[in-house]
């Protein structure tokens, strides 16, 4: 466990009984897109569509796979953008990454651990960075995981800007509560 709050420790401390699930055990692993939260100046489609690039079919990840289903299914286009990098997503880093190139444009695209993305994100103003860092909050207390996504401006990698944010939910198996009981 990484601790990222010092009060996280005394919380941890006050935990009487800890219930941890790996994926289908008590849910469908069925994970699926919910809440598609954009950013800035972003729409909702500029959020799938970066997200969506930020994948590899090949790699057969659930979460790839989830957002690229998910973008066919929203009907964004992610076949006129040609990706000349990709690096699959990495523990130690909590993010995958895509160099992509656009009518002879390059920009890079990020998506992984919210508060990494949010990290990376240059010039992102205080109340924007505290309003992203809550929707994560509230999404995580209503179940859903929670995906950052960045890209950066156009011919200057270096140059990071928060899309938005997306959660992704994996539905309860019908037998899960009485599993648990």
């Amino acid at each position: 466990m990484l601790v990222t709050r010092l009060d996280s420790i005394e919380d941890a401390a006050s935990i009487d009984v800890l219930c941890l699930d790996k994926t289908g055990t008590i849910t469908q692993n069925k994970l699926s897109v919910g809440e598609v939260i954009p950013f800035g100046n972003f729409a909702k489609d500029d959020v799938i569509m970066m997200a969506g690039l930020a994948c590899q079919e090949q790699s057969k990840d659930t979460i790839d796979t989830a957002l690229l289903d998910y973008s066919r299914a929203t009907d964004v286009k992610l076949n006129t953008f040609q990706c000349v990098s990709f690096t699959p997503f990495e523990p130690a880093t909590k993010r995958s990454e895509a160099i992509i190139v656009a009518d002879g444009t390059h920009f890079r695209v990020i998506k992984g651990a919210p508060q990494t993305v949010i990290s990376l994100s240059t010039k992102l103003d205080e109340s924007t960075k505290t309003k992203a860092n809550q929707t994560v909050e509230e999404l995580s207390l209503k179940g859903y995981r929670t995906l950052g996504v960045a890209r950066s401006a156009a011919d200057d990698i270096d140059n990071i800007h928060l899309v938005g944010l997306l959660s992704l939910a994996d539905p309860p198996r019908p037998d899960s509560r009485a599993m648990i009981e």
